[in-house]
């Protein structure tokens, strides 16, 4: 009886002999050169295409503390959570306090508190994340933060923001009866989730360490601008936040303008790219009424800057309908402000 030899390992994978293993392993290693050498093309394509996206457009950036002005004393203010300057014009011209606050960036909005107090104001402007002893990003930012800084205050109040900064404003003058004027620039009509690493997220403000009502919205339809380094705009993932939230939540997250006594100038920009603040504009006036006096301006976008780009997000509008949108509510401003 003759035995059959046993097959050893290499002949089990390939019946045909070693000639056809060592073929095969080379078709396979010819795949994968292939596919090492596509794969480094993408990452080439990608790496040109982010740096073109960077040198195409240019961004901006905002100085830390508010340009000097002649006659204004300005210096740090620090007082329970609120960080930032206190700018007091040694000949105060015009009555009571102003508090101001920048936007999501989260600066002091330097240049509006130095031309405010330039115009005789006494001018709180105040970081409300990102400084020492306070949240390091806009998330759960406590509105106690004007009760820290009240005392200080001279009536009447005004409380300012622009972008996220007019969501804290208008937040304010809802809950704080001291408030005698809210000025909300670019605002939103609605409290929205935080800019933060809190998963799956929280809100951008607090009352009493508990959390306001507040909207989520869907960061993910921003990852190809962050994996092309192309300036962010959150505006497509507002608008789909809030179309899909019931109605039940809308209502419940929006900033209950009516329920405050205070005087309300609105400002919003058209082409506002960080998200629809001429629709919240209107929305405000509509529950607000009389006390509302809102101005729009079609062409700008979210004015923290005459460039349509800061710090990596697309504000929309071009730099000549920022600037005159910006030259604008300032010049109407000091006509509203008492």
């Amino acid at each position: 009886m003759t035995r059959t030899p046993l097959s050893s390992p290499w002949q089990l994978c390939y019946p045909g002999g070693i000639d056809d293993g060592m073929t095969i392993a080379k078709k396979a290693l010819h795949i994968a050169l292939i596919l090492l050498v596509a794969l480094a093309l993408v990452a080439a394509v990608l790496v040109g295409i982010r740096t073109w996206n960077k040198f195409s457009w240019e961004d901006t950036d905002l100085p830390q503390e508010p340009p000097a002005v002649a006659g204004v004393s300005i210096k740090e203010f620090s007082q329970g959570y609120a960080r930032g300057y206190h700018l007091q014009p040694k000949n105060q011209t015009r009555d009571g306090s102003i508090v101001l606050f920048g936007g999501p960036e989260g600066s002091v909005a330097p240049a509006m508190a130095s031309a405010l107090a330039k115009e005789g104001f006494e001018v709180f402007a105040l970081h409300y994340f990102g400084q020492p002893d306070q949240h390091e990003f806009l998330e759960n930012v406590p509105l106690e933060l004007f009760e820290d800084i009240a005392d200080e205050l001279s009536q009447p109040i005004t409380v300012m923001g622009i972008s996220t900064g007019a969501e804290l404003a208008l937040l304010m003058s809802t809950y704080f009866s001291e408030v005698d004027n809210a000025v909300a620039i670019n605002p939103s009509a609605h409290h929205w989730q935080g800019i933060g690493t809190t998963f799956p997220g929280a809100p951008s403000f607090t009352l009493n360490g508990r959390e306001l009502p507040y909207l989520k919205m869907d960061e993910g339809s921003q990852t190809l601008n962050l994996v092309l380094a192309r300036p962010v705009t959150y505006r497509d993932a507002y608008a789909s936040a809030l179309e899909r939230a019931p109605e039940g939540s809308r209502e419940e997250a929006r900033i209950k303008v009516e329920n405050s006594q205070a005087r309300l100038f609105i400002a919003a920009g058209g082409q506002d790219k960080f998200w629809d603040s001429e629709s919240a504009a209107k929305e405000i006036e509509r529950f607000a009424g009389d006390r509302a006096e809102v101005h729009l301006y079609p062409d700008a976008g979210n004015v923290l800057t005459p460039s349509a780009t800061f710090q990596g997000l697309n504000l929309g509008g071009s730099e000549e309908a920022n600037r005159e949108m910006s030259n604008d509510v300032m010049e109407k401003l000091l006509e509203w402000l008492p």
